[in-house]
């Protein structure tokens, strides 16, 4: 039976060369609306990792929304308390990765990692191969509930941008976006979920300045 997605479907086909252009970064698509509960014991790795991400967000807007029931606490005191518990949170297999805030006009809220760029605005930065990462994740949201981006990022405070991926959600009570980030550097065979879920931008991007390429679907 075919599956519905939360967002508008296409007949774009994943092309053979699809983990070489996710490694990279720059690649950008929507999450389908079904989803698995526990990775199974021979599941395939990536699905595990989608859990992981996934999970990590669900047990944050959980948090979010217990925090929205406390009585007597300002907007300000609600949203300092969101901070603190998003900057301690870690999940994933080392507890390393991380959750991330940005506000809707591009502000870093808060990176646990990047904190000398916490205030700062960042619509206009762009990764090293040139992609507006964090003008990307807020345009996806703008048309859609949540969804994924993959782009250059410092690992766990390292200086060095690795390919990176984000599973986005927004938070509209504090014009936030929260994003459950993993570097994908190291996890062989990771592949985006698929779930029958549609594309929503494919991005060119060509880290080691080989003149490569790759297209997709845009809706």
């Amino acid at each position: 039976m075919e599956k519905k997605s939360i967002f508008i479907k296409t007949l774009a086909t994943f092309v053979m060369g699809f983990w070489a252009v996710l490694c990279v970064g720059g690649t950008v698509w929507a999450a389908d609306e079904s989803k698995k509960d526990e990775p199974k014991k021979n599941q395939p790795q990536t699905q595990q990792y989608q859990v992981e991400l996934e999970k990590a967000m669900d047990n944050f807007f959980n948090y979010l929304q217990s925090l929205d029931q406390e009585k007597g606490l300002t907007k300000e005191e609600k949203e300092k308390k969101a901070i603190e518990f998003a900057k301690k949170f870690r999940f994933g297999p080392e507890k390393k990765d991380f959750l991330f805030l940005v506000s809707l006009d591009g502000t870093l809220e808060m990176d646990p990692y990047q904190s000398h760029l916490n205030g700062q605005n960042l619509l206009g930065w762009q990764d090293p191969n040139g992609q507006p990462a964090f003008k990307m994740m807020i345009d996806m949201l703008k048309a859609n509930p949540e969804g994924y981006i993959s782009y250059l990022w410092p690992k766990y405070g390292g200086e060095k941008p690795v390919p990176t991926i984000a599973f986005l959600r927004p938070y509209q009570p504090f014009g936030w976006l929260a994003g459950a980030a993993m570097p994908i550097d190291t996890i062989e065979g990771f592949r985006p979920p698929g779930y029958g879920g549609a594309f929503v931008n494919l991005i060119t991007v060509d880290i080691d300045n080989t003149g490569a390429s790759a297209t997709g679907q845009s809706q």
